[in-house]
Parts: structure tokens; sequence; C-alpha cells
């Protein structure tokens, strides 16, 4: 999309009000995006790799970008079929930071993700970005996931899915904070005993417990 074109764009997201309303003349731009979306998804349907899948998704996601950063922007941020689409697209592209901005987005205006999920839309949300940084890839940091725990401190979902959230932030925080991963980990345990991480826990635990006996003084009677 033409630089001009994507500024266009963003301003008529910015533009919708809180029904989803656009001046006349501008739909056609809305109705555009929408096509394109519906024939990226037919494309996209077509496609059995999933890393093919991941790579169409990191290629378009900039097509719909600026109308995403319109809505975003909103302070009457509508119901947006497209941007809720893109949640999805930027998780599975590694754009971890707009996706946890679109995440706030339906959460805090308690819009829904396309319907395509099993569990509900906090739950959703949750295993989509945890299930990548436990499949370890290098662009979910901790901080990540801190925001998305924050993010659904209240919120209602399965708890073998919390206890997955837990799983990874403790994961990625052993190193840097083992008291801290171990606590999170017993936590996910409590959630889900089948959450996948006892044995590493109870290693934790134990290496704690050596280290924390190492560094006691000597008792000279």
């Amino acid at each position: 999309m033409f630089l001009f074109k994507r500024e266009k764009a963003r301003k008529l997201a910015a533009k919708l009000d809180e029904h989803g309303d656009l001046p006349t003349s501008a739909n056609p731009a809305h109705l555009n995006l929408l096509t394109r979306l519906k024939q990226d998804l037919s494309s996209l349907r077509a496609i059995l790799s999933f890393e093919e899948k991941e790579r169409f998704k990191a290629e378009h996601l900039d097509d719909y970008r600026p109308w995403v950063e319109g809505i975003l922007d909103n302070q009457d941020a509508p119901e947006d079929k497209i941007t809720s689409e893109m949640f999805i697209w930027a998780v599975d592209a590694g754009e971890i930071e707009l996706a946890l901005r679109i995440a706030t987005y339906l959460m805090e205006n308690n819009y829904e993700l396309p319907p395509i999920f099993k569990t509900n839309k906090a739950g959703a949300i949750t295993e989509q970005i945890v299930n990548r940084a436990l499949n370890n890839k290098a662009d979910i940091t901790l901080d990540h996931l801190i925001t998305l725990n924050e993010l659904m401190a209240d919120a209602d979902m399965l708890d073998a899915i919390r206890a997955k959230l837990n799983r990874a932030i403790g994961e990625l925080s052993e190193e840097s904070n083992p008291q801290f991963a171990l606590a999170v980990w017993q936590r996910a345990l409590e959630l889900d005993p089948d959450v996948g991480i006892k044995t590493r826990a109870n290693k934790l635990e134990a290496a704690l417990k050596k280290q924390e006996e190492q560094s006691q003084p000597e008792v000279v009677e």
C-alpha cells in the first residue's frame, strides 16, 4: 500500500464513531480493505503449511497496519472485524507489541475475536501468545508475558490456559529470577498438575534448597 493510501486508511479508521460508522464518501476505502481481507483469508485457507501461513501473514500485515493503528488510536474505537483478525496475524508474524495492543483494545472494549476459537476470548488471546512462547519463539519476551498476565488478571479462562501462562513466565524468568520462576511454576501446577513443568520445578526447588543450605554459616560449638 502506497504511503498516502496508508495514511488515508489510518485517518479513516480514526474517524469511525462508536457505532462503526464512517462518512458515506469514506465507505469505499473500508469496503476495499474488507474485500482484500476476504481474499487473503481465502488464500490462507488454501495453504497447508503453518510455516507458510505465518510467512503470508508477516508479508501482508502491513497492508492492514495503518487501518489498525487508526482504530487503536481512536478514543471511540468501534468493534472492527479487520482489527480483531489482525490480532491473530500479529501473533503469527511475531509482532507481539501490536498483538498486545489489539488484545487490550478487545478486552477493554469487550469486543470479540473472530469466531474460530473453541475457548472464550480471554483464553484464546492468552493461548495464542503463550503457545508461541512455549515454542521458544525469540520474539516473545518476559515483559510481553507479564503485560499479558496483568491484562488477564481478572479475566475468566480455563485453569489449564492460565497454568500455561504461568509455565511460560517461569521459563523466561528461570535464569534471571529462579525464586520467582519456582513460585509461578508452583502456581501453574496448582492450576493444572499436567501443565508439563513438574520435573523442572522439582529440580529448581532442589537446587535452590541446596544453594540456601550452602549459604548458611557453619555453627561452631
